[in-house]
């Protein structure tokens, strides 16, 4: 009888034991169940994750960012859709990686990102002065370099030539030792100038994925810009809400600014409430972040009503 009951109780300890080491995943599994059959009726939480300190934001600036988006969709709704914790729910994570970096680099050409017409033809424009700029600086700098790579390959062979003749006159020596300098001098200089090259690189980079973005979205019949130097990522997402079973997550990718990230928040905050994209061009929910508006439109607010299962006469607020 004991070894019966033993053979039960083993496995509810261990059973136990992965719930216990499992229970934040758990927790998220169940609400997000209750969610599917009784949505918006008790607040659905969300914990700030990593923030990377390379965008330069505090992490007091982005909670009140997700407040704020948050607090769209909640006067809206006229409820408590979303309550913070410090540990539990929706983590949200600020990444950066060459999207934002990217986006610095526009910031400093004066090239402000939206997903509009405008800004592919400013956009456009610009790149022809910066891809001269770039072809420019890449000349001087391949026929400077040549002209210290072949200077240098005369010195190393000088230099070997009187090593093997057991060492130069001290005239010999003197020379090839201001030589030896006015190389040293060359190559700081051809640094300074690859320097400036990859700068140079790093704006036509941003701006051809810019462009290749926004040819994407906007459905623009355009040749495909090629990156110069060193490639970076053409993808120019700015943030995915991502929902699996015991695990949901706001990952953002690039802002410029704070008024743009509550933006993109409340876009992807709309995803966790379960709306879909909006076909019109003015709502939190349509598919691309190019406007400022952050009131929910008509559109929007039926989208809410509908996932929310609110009365048809909410729509009115």
């Amino acid at each position: 009888m004991m070894r019966r009951v033993f053979s039960v109780l083993v496995p509810i300890l261990i059973l136990g034991a992965a719930l216990f080491a499992y229970r934040t995943q758990v927790r998220t599994f169940a609400l997000q169940t209750y969610r599917q059959f009784s949505p918006c009726t008790v607040p659905i939480p969300y914990t700030i994750g990593s923030i990377d300190p390379r965008f330069g934001i505090s992490t007091s600036t982005v909670r009140a960012a997700v407040e704020a988006a948050t607090g769209i969709w909640e006067k809206a709704a006229d409820r408590d859709l979303f309550v913070y914790s410090t540990s539990t729910g929706i983590r949200i994570d600020l990444v950066y990686d060459s999207r934002q970096e990217t986006t610095a680099t526009l910031r400093k050409l004066g090239v402000v990102v939206n997903d509009d017409l405008a800004s592919y033809d400013a956009a456009k424009a610009r790149y022809q002065s910066v891809i001269a700029d770039y072809t420019a600086k890449k000349r001087t700098f391949d026929t400077a370099y040549a002209a210290y790579q072949h200077e240098a390959t005369l010195y190393r062979e000088e230099v070997n030539s009187w090593n093997a003749r057991g060492g130069a006159p001290q005239t010999e020596f003197k020379r090839l030792e201001a030589q030896k300098a006015s190389l040293e001098q060359q190559e700081k200089r051809i640094m300074t100038m690859q320097t400036a090259v990859n700068t140079a690189a790093d704006n036509v980079n941003a701006l051809v994925t810019l462009l290749n973005h926004l040819a994407k979205v906007l459905n623009i019949s355009a040749a495909n810009y090629n990156n110069v130097g060193k490639g970076q990522s053409s993808e120019f997402e700015e943030a995915v809400y991502e929902s699996a079973p015991g695990r949901e997550s706001i990952t953002v990718y690039e802002f410029d600014g704070t008024a743009r990230l509550r933006r993109v928040l409340a876009h992807e905050f709309g995803h966790a409430l379960g709306l879909e994209h909006i076909e019109d061009t003015a709502s939190i929910m349509y598919r691309l972040n190019q406007n400022a508006n952050e009131i929910p439109t008509a559109a929007d607010r039926e989208a809410l009503d509908a996932a929310c299962r609110l009365p048809a006469q909410a729509g009115a607020r």
